[in-house]
Formats: C-alpha cells, sequence, structure tokens
C-alpha cells in the first residue's frame, strides 16, 4: 500500500550515445537506378503494347500500379534499404512482369478467361516454391543486407499474388 501511494521516483537518463543506421544507398546509387529501372519499364511496357495491343497497353499500367503499391509497402514497412534491396526490388518487379507475359501468352483467342489465369498462375507459382522459400529464409536471417533482400522479395510476391488476382 505504502508503494502505491508512495511518491514518484525521480528517473535520470544518461545518455552514452547515438546509433544512427545509415544505408549503404547513395544519391548516385539512386538516380542511376531510377533511370535503369525506368528505361525497363519502358522497353518492356512498348514490349507489351506491340505485342499484345490494347491487352498490352491495359496490363503495363496494371504493372505500374503493382510498382507503386510495392514502393509504398517497402516504405512502410521499413525495410532498410541497401543496394541489395534495390536489387530485389528490380527482381521483383522482373518477376511480375514475366507473369503478365506469360499470362499475355496464355489466351488463344481475344477473351482472357479465369481458366486461363488459373492456370497460367498455378504454374507460375509453383515454379517459384525455391525462391519464396529463400525469401522466408533470408527474411529471418540477422544481417542487415540479407534480411532487406528476404523482406522486399517476401512483400513482392506475396503482393503480386495478392494484385494479380484482384486486378
Amino acid at each position: 500500500n505504502d508503494i502505491i501511494n508512495g511518491e514518484m521516483l525521480p528517473l535520470v537518463y544518461d545518455l552514452i550515445g547515438d546509433e544512427f543506421v545509415r544505408t549503404s544507398v547513395t544519391d548516385e546509387i539512386i538516380t542511376l537506378s531510377k533511370i535503369v529501372f525506368g528505361a525497363v519499364i519502358l522497353v518492356v511496357s512498348l514490349y507489351m503494347i506491340i505485342m499484345y495491343k490494347v491487352k498490352g497497353l491495359v496490363l503495363s499500367i496494371v504493372s505500374v500500379g503493382y510498382i507503386a503499391i510495392l514502393s509504398l509497402l517497402v516504405r512502410y514497412t521499413q525495410i532498410t534499404v541497401t543496394f541489395n534491396a534495390v536489387v530485389a526490388f528490380v527482381l521483383a518487379v522482373i518477376i511480375n512482369y514475366i507473369f503478365t507475359i506469360k499470362f499475355l501468352n496464355g489466351y488463344k483467342d481475344n477473351t482472357i478467361t479465369k481458366v486461363v489465369y488459373r492456370n497460367v498462375s498455378k504454374e507460375f507459382y509453383i515454379s517459384l516454391v525455391p525462391v519464396m522459400i529463400i525469401a522466408v529464409i533470408f527474411t529471418c536471417m540477422n544481417a542487415v543486407v540479407i534480411t532487406s533482400i528476404g523482406t522486399v522479395l517476401f512483400w513482392g510476391l506475396l503482393v503480386q499474388a495478392l494484385y494479380n488476382a484482384l486486378v
């Protein structure tokens, strides 16, 4: 009872030092990666538009939406952005474009059906099981560089599956 009704104890803190976590990604790397990433997106989008006409245009726009959602997710999950995380991000986008092109190649006539989507998805995601396992293992590692790779790949594959199923 004396402890509950007693006065507040004064708390004294001593600051010994600060620890800042700095990323290894410099402004030059960011600028270069933006240029290369934009060029790759442009080339793949143009390829899809030329090869698949209107469906290629629509799925190019959908792929840009995927990139935007993945970028927001990386930002709000507070993943430590390293050069390897940028590479993993690009890899996730490339995997999404491969899925999109496989999907466009999967239909024979002018209609896109749920059966075609289901078959392409099943075949594609079964082939990605080793990548998914590696992403989960890397996410659980202690090294920040490896964890950032795994986390970006994990979220990239998860968002891709959900985004493509919904859109």
